[in-house]
């Protein structure tokens, strides 16, 4: 186990000071920051569709990389799966801190890398999307997409395999140094949240006519938590 923490370490100086050169040492059945993809050979022939929302590779700038490198984003597992170039076979690329921070389609996609507690009380650190940011708050949202159990037709359909389908999106809302929480689902949550600041969190709710579905909303109502 010590060699194997051994050579893991010394590979994350390789891929935080050069991805090219790391891309170069990787084959096959060694030991590396990047692990091999082998989903597609894996592949549940029973299940139809993608475990992606965009199944494209784009590039994009991860954190402690200095090139460029293509990425995709695997909702349904929750990994970024990487490669060099187009037609290479793919790694995964692993949850830690240096690789926090993914950014592609020219900076309209960011992915951060964060410890979250789910509305069901599960602790995760996956990837979540950036929809604002600023120096005490962020609001994030996890794109998923599940396996939809195969089930019984009826006598016009017939039986219906299983498939991948987009889930409701989930968001979060992280405050500095904390771990990210689920945003609060109404007003009701936040004065439970902060109970001392019940007046505040009225008066901020009156003068403003803000939806819980609307994204640009969110972050308005998140940069106000930021200040209770």
């Amino acid at each position: 186990m010590k060699k194997l923490l051994t050579i893991f370490s010394l590979s994350l100086v390789v891929f935080s000071s050069n991805a090219q050169g790391l891309f170069d040492r990787v084959s096959e059945g060694t030991t590396s920051t990047l692990i091999r993809n082998n989903a597609f050979d894996k592949k549940d022939a029973n299940i139809s569709g993608v475990p992606y929302l965009d199944d494209k590779f784009y590039l994009a700038d991860i954190s402690g990389v200095a090139e460029k490198v293509l990425v995709r984003y695997n909702s349904a597992t929750d990994e970024i799966e990487i490669k060099k170039d187009q037609g290479d076979q793919e790694f995964l690329l692993p949850k830690t801190p240096e690789y926090n921070t993914i950014v592609t389609k020219f900076g309209k996609y960011v992915l951060k890398n964060v410890y979250y507690t789910t509305s069901k009380g599960e602790n995760v650190n996956g990837y979540l999307v950036e929809i604002f940011a600023n120096d005490a708050i962020s609001l994030l949202r996890r794109d998923k997409v599940k396996v939809e159990d195969a089930r019984e037709g009826n006598g016009y359909t017939g039986y219906i395999p299983a498939k991948y389908v987009k889930a409701n999106p989930e968001y979060f809302i992280k405050l500095k140094d904390q771990d990210a929480v689920s945003f609060p689902k109404n007003k009701k949550a936040i004065i439970e949240m902060y109970s001392g600041k019940k007046s505040e969190i009225d008066a901020f709710f009156k003068a403003n006519k803000l939806s819980w579905n609307n994204e640009d909303d969110m972050a308005k109502i998140s940069q106000f938590i930021a200040t209770l």
